[in-house]
């Protein structure tokens, strides 16, 4: 998206495609949302979309008869993540995790990727200083588990005990678009704005 120009007839979207012309648009845009809603002149002083990527485990071929179902532990409820947790899918292959670490890039997801636009963002945001005040200790594990194996291992041995490393490869990643308020609290779900400059019917 370049740009958003909106007006009480509608709303033009202007893409590296060329321009598209509604009477509305609702942009759902991930780990853009902020900048997105921004375009359209929509006030985002107190929030921010911090991404966190996600790193999953997976059990290898011959030791997937550990998990037979989900494993899941009991969820902080002021945190959106849940820690190290079991998913066996359909296919019959067994995930663990993800983890949850700070992205320095909204759109890779390498363990280095960077973007020096991205990790500015989320640095000169109040609401990631007080967000990282606030929870040191639960950062600190993420990103040790996400850079030890041993110790992601023994989070596992948790709840399932005859877990070994060898029976642990790497999996997928992705990353989180977390929405972040300036006074460091995770927003849960959904916050909707209307442009200003849009229609209101």
């Amino acid at each position: 998206m370049l740009g958003v120009n909106a007006s009480s007839a509608g709303v033009t979207l202007e893409t590296s495609g060329g321009s598209v012309t509604s009477r509305g648009a609702i942009a759902c845009s991930g780990a853009s949302s902020d900048r997105i809603a921004q375009l359209a002149g929509v006030d985002m002083r107190d929030y921010r979309m911090v991404p966190f990527r996600g790193q999953y485990s997976k059990l290898v071929a011959g030791r997937r008869n550990l998990i037979n179902g989900l494993v899941y532990p009991v969820p902080d409820p002021s945190l959106p993540f849940l820690g190290v947790h079991f998913t066996r899918r359909i296919d019959d292959e067994v995930l663990i995790g993800p983890n949850a670490v700070l992205a320095l890039a909204r759109h890779r997801y390498g363990r280095l990727a960077f973007s020096p636009r991205d990790a500015l963002a989320t640095a000169s945001f109040p609401g990631f200083w007080r967000l990282a005040r606030r929870y040191p200790r639960y950062a600190a594990t993420e990103v040790t588990r996400d850079l030890i194996k041993p110790l992601l291992i023994r989070e596992m041995q948790r709840y399932v005990p005859s877990i070994q490393g060898s029976d642990v490869e790497a999996g997928p990643s992705g990353t989180r678009a977390q929405l972040l308020r300036r006074d460091g609290v995770l927003e849960d779900d959904f916050v909707v704005r209307r442009s200003p400059a849009c229609c209101t019917s």
